[in-house]
């Protein structure tokens, strides 16, 4: 059973897929900044609870 979104056959379900890996890279690489960027203020913060 093949449900088309948008009512265009063929190219839907290809282009959702597209749309959805693109999609998810572009989230990659909007979020890895901002993980790195946490991940390294933890860091810093667990590094001045020690020296304490």
């Amino acid at each position: 059973m093949t449900r088309y979104y948008g009512g265009r056959a063929g190219l839907t379900k290809y282009q959702l897929f597209l749309a959805v890996f693109l999609g998810s890279i572009g989230g990659v690489y909007l979020w890895l900044p901002l993980l790195k960027e946490k991940a390294a203020r933890e860091k810093q913060q667990n590094k001045t609870i020690q020296d304490e």
